[in-house]
């Protein structure tokens, strides 16, 4: 196996443990906020199943450290992320579908036996993942909200805390563009050092601002850039820089469907409801989360846990579901109409919320 590819491995693996640690109650459904199931057959109120599902997936990571010569922990490990997405559609993160794209190309190393040519378009797939990440992310945030309401919001806690920093938010503001300078500056051999050392304080920076010292602070995302930034390292910073193998695709179909979703399906999210969470929107401040309101006269009863996510007003009563989501699973819900109908029907339950 490639040996590069081999460190990526283990790095997506390592990172992948902790975003699992990170937000452990998502994945072994044991938490107050609503589980939205793919199918309504799914639908099971035992987290058995879940937890049967996540022991499958930790046997998969570790096994897959030790035995690379075959591919059954990755499909185990690719089979136990696609199920427990089955049973709860809120686990589809970003990072998720990152991870789950990278493993998806990386299945592939098992079977390359060593060949050059194999091997260097699988390494060329996954720059190509690398540089589709970056694009989206940067085209995502090309839009009014974000320069207008995100960058402040990010930047507020240290321009109130060092008054010094009060044109923080202007640095903030260069983000997306600076993301998109990354493709070129990384397939381009001169520049290649450059790109490396901006990436490395671009996704420290991100780090710090957003993992630790935000008002909303997630530290979801740190395992996730500190993927990126590993990614970066290992698949650009050596001599031979960017591989076009990736134009010899049809060679290993597997890759076509990763890639695809990867590079071009986001563009979808533009003109439909193709989810933001497969679009690398992050941060973008295109998604917006509505409360959800009831009226206090449909309402028997509000659970003391969701006292710090409830308001009330004008006879009615808001919920907040993203610092709900937040709160319990580390991770914002799944933005979509349909989840957001679920998660209203189900909230209802909940709440005994009476039907006029």
């Amino acid at each position: 196996m490639n040996r590069r590819l081999r460190i990526l491995l283990i790095a997506l693996n390592i990172c992948t443990l902790l975003a699992l640690l990170l937000s452990w109650n998502l994945w072994i459904g044991i938490h107050s906020f609503p589980k939205i199931p793919l199918f309504e057959l799914l639908n099971f109120k035992s987290n058995a199943l879940d937890l049967g599902l996540v022991g499958l997936l930790l046997i998969g990571l570790v096994s897959s450290m030790f035995f690379s010569k075959t591919r059954l922990p990755l499909l185990l490990i690719l089979a136990s992320i696609l199920s427990l997405i089955l049973l709860d559609i809120n686990r589809l993160q970003v990072w998720v579908f990152h991870f789950f794209l990278a493993y998806s190309i990386l299945l592939s190393l098992a079977k390359s036996n060593k060949v050059l040519g194999s091997e260097l378009l699988i390494f060329s797939s996954m720059q190509v993942l690398t540089l589709s990440m970056y694009l989206w992310t940067g085209i995502n945030k090309l839009n009014a909200s974000f320069f207008e309401n995100v960058a402040p919001y990010i930047a507020a806690p240290i321009m109130h805390k060092f008054t010094s920093f009060i044109y923080f938010d202007n640095i903030i503001m260069i983000a997306p563009f600076l993301g998109l300078s990354f493709i070129p500056l990384l397939m381009i051999q001169k520049t290649r050092s450059v790109a490396l050392l901006s990436i490395m304080i671009y996704h420290g920076i991100a780090i710090f601002l957003v993992g630790f010292a935000g008002y909303n602070s997630n530290d979801i995302i740190i395992p996730w850039n500190l993927f990126i930034l590993a990614s970066a390292f290992i698949l650009f910073g050596n001599t031979h820089g960017f591989q076009p193998k990736f134009v010899r695709i049809f060679d290993k179909p597997n890759l076509i469907g990763p890639l695809l979703l990867a590079g071009l399906f986001p563009i979808l999210s533009h003109f439909g409801n193709y989810p933001y969470n497969m679009s690398w929107d992050v941060y973008s401040g295109r998604i917006s989360y509505e409360h959800l309101k009831l009226s206090t006269l449909d309402v028997e009863t509000v659970p003391s846990y969701l006292d710090e996510f409830t308001t009330s007003y004008g006879g009615f009563i808001y919920i907040d579901t993203y610092s709900w989501a937040m709160k319990e699973l580390n991770t914002p819900p799944f933005n979509h109409p349909w989840v957001d109908q679920e998660i209203a029907e189900k909230s209802r339950e909940l709440l005994k919320v009476r039907l006029r």
